[in-house]
């Protein structure tokens, strides 16, 4: 079965959320066995490497402007698709790339069309006007259009199946982190960034409005504590948001904007911090925070239904904070400062136990097999079932 990845920046990651799931999921591919290709950027593939881990790139031209560079990028690769590809399928990825889920169909009849459901991009605040009604009908393509959508979480589930998704399944993120013993040591963490390693509060996210990173800064001044907070990231077309918060931490050393950080050292940062934090107002689901919950990292996570899918409202795998409330965000940045170690470590292990059995590589892989499987055109295909999935890895 040959499979071809399309809409995402690239692979191997550097940053987004999409382009993360991308790999996880190719590379888990091409380990049991299947013909896999991942179509990237060229300003964001930045070798001239045609394989990675397995994985067959091909690396075409964008043109890099807000608006157009995923929906020509797209264009291309389903243009190269249809001429030199003769895949099997073709896993389109995000809601902007799956309004050519049409265009995909008609020019490569012989594949089989998937799409992912990501997020409901037309919500972040980087969108203007046009881009967001274009994003809207995005949303619909990818329930409509394609032989199967996959929504990354219940919600989004949900809400695919209002928008008459005719072939729909669940399938949750996958992880493919590095053990702790890999990572950078706690002197040259330190060295790096002045971080002690296990005393610093940690945001890893793109600077963008929606994100609410003022949020946590205010927050944080607001509640008085000592152990510095480390910002990782950059923005997205987001120069003013970033002059804001820039302003907002002026003369604060304890505040700290590390910038985009990738591979082992970001992995470093985040595995070393006291307590990870997000309180983003839209999401898919964000791999920072299983990321964070592969190395115990007690959470605290803002309310909304992509939070609650891994955040229990309980407090027993990490405590939420009302949307937009500085207050209460403040006051529980202070609580888990002076919070026990053995509180905060059994909160730790039991988010880690949780995601670690939900967002698993091989239960990604395995499932999302099985919907390949399922389409109709692959019964002369070998049908790789779950458990046979897991059984190579």
């Amino acid at each position: 079965m040959k499979i071809a990845f399309i809409g995402q920046k690239g692979i191997p990651c550097t940053i987004g959320g999409v382009e993360r799931y991308v790999e996880v999921l190719s590379t888990g591919l091409a380990k049991v066995g299947y013909d896999v290709t991942v179509y990237g950027r060229d300003w964001y593939v930045h070798n001239n490497h045609k394989t990675y881990e397995g994985v067959k790139l091909v690396t075409l031209p964008s043109l890099r402007t807000k608006n157009l560079d995923a929906a020509t990028h797209t264009i291309l690769c389903i243009l190269h698709a249809a001429i030199f590809g003769h895949y099997d399928i073709i896993h389109i990825n995000g809601v902007g790339p799956a309004l050519f889920t049409g265009l995909a169909k008609i020019l490569c009849p012989r594949a089989k069309i998937v799409t992912t459901f990501h997020c409901r991009d037309k919500f972040h605040s980087k969108w203007g006007r046009f881009a967001r009604i274009m994003l809207s009908l995005g949303e619909r393509a990818a329930c409509r259009f394609p032989d199967h959508t996959i929504a990354i979480s219940d919600d989004l589930s949900t809400h695919c199946r209002n928008l008459s998704a005719k072939n729909l399944s669940r399938i949750h993120y996958g992880l493919a982190v590095p053990d702790k013993n890999k990572l950078m040591t706690p002197a040259e963490l330190e060295n790096k960034f002045g971080l002690r390693a296990g005393n610093y509060f940690v945001v890893v996210t793109r600077l963008l409005a929606h994100k609410n990173i003022h949020h946590i800064i205010e927050a944080y001044k607001m509640s008085g504590v000592a152990r510095p907070l480390a910002i990782v990231g950059s923005g997205s077309y987001s120069t003013g948001y970033m002059r804001e918060l820039n302003l907002m931490t002026k003369n604060n050393t304890n505040i700290k904007f590390l910038g985009a950080q990738q591979g082992l050292t970001l992995y470093s940062v985040l595995a070393n911090a006291f307590c990870y934090l997000t309180a983003s107002s839209t999401e898919g689901t964000p791999f920072s925070l299983l990321e964070a919950a592969f190395y115990s990292l007690p959470v605290m996570v803002s309310r909304i239904p992509e939070h609650l899918e891994v955040v229990d409202l309980d407090g027993l795998r990490g405590w939420i904070f009302p949307l937009g409330s500085v207050v209460t965000l403040a006051q529980k940045i202070k609580a888990m400062d002076a919070l026990d170690e053995i509180r905060r470590a059994l909160m730790g292990q039991a988010l880690r136990a949780f995601v670690e059995n939900a967002y698993s590589q091989e239960r990604l892989v395995a499932e999302t097999l099985a919907v390949y499987a399922s389409l109709k055109n692959f019964e002369g295909f070998a049908r790789i079932i779950p458990e046979q999935a897991f059984e190579k890895f």
